[in-house]
């Protein structure tokens, strides 16, 4: 990643350093094609946005004592869920590049948070993450995430709205946070395009 030091010395005292970009995504159509594999359409999502941010650069940088440091090679995903109480709740699920092996996890993680009664807050040892949650009861046009105090907000979060299926293309909100100090409205740009490749190379997956 180029050198943001200046921007990341200019936006980190910021009270609110990050911004947050929602718009409409259009990609292919993959909701019959991870019916017919068995993947959850929510699994085939999040299989996506993962590889997506492992392939745009500034997605794999977190702030650590004030500078840019790259994670690992992969990423870990924290997506919420709605628990037994009908409450939120949180699950994590490691990125894997084969969709069966990350649906396998994805299904066992839902499935322990949706039996959930309270909170599941597991340890997060590394900074290897990204936030996801999904909004499936509408097309929102904004969302606000919360911010910890003590948080450096250098984690992306990214939210997901309700599928509208036409044909053989799909279009739905996609709302993405970030900390400007890593990146700016071109890298989101780059993001929503990665993500459109690889729902492509999913759909690939799935027929082949």
């Amino acid at each position: 990643m180029k050198n943001r030091q200046e921007l990341i010395d200019f936006f980190t005292p910021f009270d609110l350093p990050v911004f947050n970009v929602t718009a409409p995504c259009e990609v292919a159509n993959f909701l019959p094609h991870a019916k017919a594999a068995g993947v959850p359409s929510f699994a085939a999502m999040l299989h996506c946005l993962g590889r997506a941010s492992l392939e745009v650069e500034p997605f794999r940088y977190r702030l650590a004592n004030g500078t840019a440091q790259p994670i690992g090679e992969t990423i870990g995903l924290s997506y919420t869920i709605v628990d037994a109480n009908e409450n939120l709740n949180f699950c994590n699920v490691d990125y894997d590049a084969d969709i069966g092996v990350f649906t396998e996890a994805y299904i066992a993680a839902r499935t322990r948070g949706q039996a959930a009664t309270s909170m599941l807050l597991e340890a997060e040892e590394s900074r290897d993450y990204l936030y996801v949650t999904c909004l499936p009861w509408f097309a929102f046009t904004s969302i606000q995430h919360p911010i910890g105090r003590i948080d450096d907000s250098s984690i992306p979060s990214i939210a997901v709205g309700k599928y509208a299926p036409d044909d053989d293309r799909l279009s739905f909100p996609l709302a993405v946070q970030v900390h400007h100090g890593l990146m700016d409205g071109l890298h989101i740009h780059r993001y929503f395009e990665a993500v459109a490749a690889a729902v492509d190379a999913l759909i690939a997956e799935l027929k082949s």
